[in-house]
């Protein structure tokens, strides 16, 4: 048993009381200060209304059903946390029933409890028996529990007495007659006025409350309250509405930790593609950088090739590129100034005596078919004022275009 749940809130003569349960039926006093994590919280008999009542055997869910009816036509419109039905006789054909209702006399201690507490009232926390009508002493006012024949309550209630005196007698006598009118009235032969240390009730002081209840009355120390033996389902209602609060903040928590844990799986999803995207590029780097020796050798070839090309392609040799361009100027009329082989680029510049020779040089130069793979770039130049005519042709490989823009 956890440690909270052995701490008990039970009111005792002059106020609340915090006891410590050990074991089945003792239990030591506390200090109050802690009572603030009790695991069980005592209501006074003056904050529950006890109603005895009597039903023909029937199934539980039809008699808390009754019970709730008998409730609504008394006034009251209870929640299943306001009020709980014990029944007595199980197994007869007339049952007895023990119905207990909170009212509005809540006590601070219950209202301030903490939200985890289970609660019951006083009379559940003490040991009743067979025939003892047991009277105590509950917030400076006398309270009276009337039990059946295996010690369970059939009915208790706080007295308006606050002694044990004549009119405490006759309002147990009252009670008595009306728990007979109902139908409900136990075996009691003697009435047990339990009493702490501190009181002064003693055989003579009580005479007149012994003479006026016509019992036998006996003076005993007031027991250390136990555990409840029956589940209660009471809760008070700021105590309720406090739980429920809690529950919204719970799930309000519970869904704001989903989502981080949402984005924390898509942030390490993310993550590990990146670390892997990594891990590749650094291994293609290093593959690369290994492959760097057998790169340069490649390079140092291409460069060999390129400057052997023109020796061992006829079409591409200076010479002979410069007898081919020859050969298509006309006797006289051009003048050749310029004659340019550089980065796969022929670039021939000169004059013409008129617009019509440098026509007819462009048009040579697109069929001759030794310039079959260069792509000739003819910008128009202005005619001088005596009609010379400038010219100037770039013929360039295709693959030069790519390598220069590489």
């Amino acid at each position: 048993m956890n440690t909270s749940e052995d701490i008990l809130i039970v009111p005792g003569p002059q106020g609340p009381e915090v006891w410590r349960a050990q074991g089945k039926d003792s239990a030591t006093p506390q200090d109050s200060q802690k009572g603030r994590n009790a695991g069980w919280v005592a209501l006074p008999m003056r904050s529950v209304i006890s109603i005895p009542m009597r039903f023909p055997a029937m199934a539980d869910d039809r008699r808390e059903a009754a019970a709730l009816l008998e409730l609504e036509g008394i006034g009251a419109s209870p929640t299943a946390s306001d009020y709980q039905v014990e029944t007595l006789d199980k197994g007869q054909r007339e049952q007895r029933a023990w119905t207990v209702l909170q009212s509005n006399q809540i006590p601070a201690q219950a209202q301030q409890a903490n939200l985890d507490a289970k609660f019951a009232p006083s009379v559940a926390f003490r040991q009743l028996k067979r025939g003892e009508l047991q009277v105590w002493h509950e917030a400076g006012h006398l309270t009276i529990a009337v039990p059946d024949e295996s010690g369970k309550p059939v009915h208790a209630q706080a007295l308006t007495a606050v002694d044990a005196d004549e009119d405490a007698a006759a309002e147990i006598r009252c009670l008595l007659a009306a728990l007979d009118l109902v139908g409900v009235t136990p075996e009691v032969d003697r009435v047990v006025l339990q009493s702490n240390a501190q009181a002064q009730d003693t055989a003579e002081a009580i005479a007149p409350f012994a003479a006026a209840t016509g019992m036998p009355v006996t003076i005993e120390a007031d027991r250390p309250p136990h555990l409840p033996r029956e589940v209660w389902r009471l809760v008070p209602p700021t105590v309720v509405q406090k739980r429920l609060a809690r529950r919204q903040q719970q799930s309000i928590m519970l869904a704001a930790a989903g989502c981080i844990l949402v984005l924390m799986a898509l942030l390490g999803a993310f993550a590990g593609r990146l670390w892997s995207r990594e891990r590749d590029l650094k291994l293609e780097a290093a593959r690369l950088d290994a492959q760097q020796p057998e790169i340069a050798i490649i390079e140092n070839a291409r460069a060999h090739w390129k400057a052997l090309e023109p020796a061992v392609t006829p079409d591409k040799s200076f010479m002979e590129t410069f007898h081919q361009i020859a050969q298509l100027f006309p006797p006289e009329g051009i003048t050749l100034q310029v004659f340019q082989i550089q980065d796969g680029h022929v670039i021939i510049q000169g004059i013409a005596q008129n617009q019509g020779l440098v026509n007819g040089l462009r048009e040579d130069l697109t069929k001759v078919p030794a310039f079959s793979g260069l792509r000739w770039d003819f910008p128009n130049q202005p005619a001088g004022p005596n009609g010379v005519t400038p010219f100037r042709a770039d013929g360039s490989y295709p693959e030069a275009e790519v390598t220069a823009s590489l």
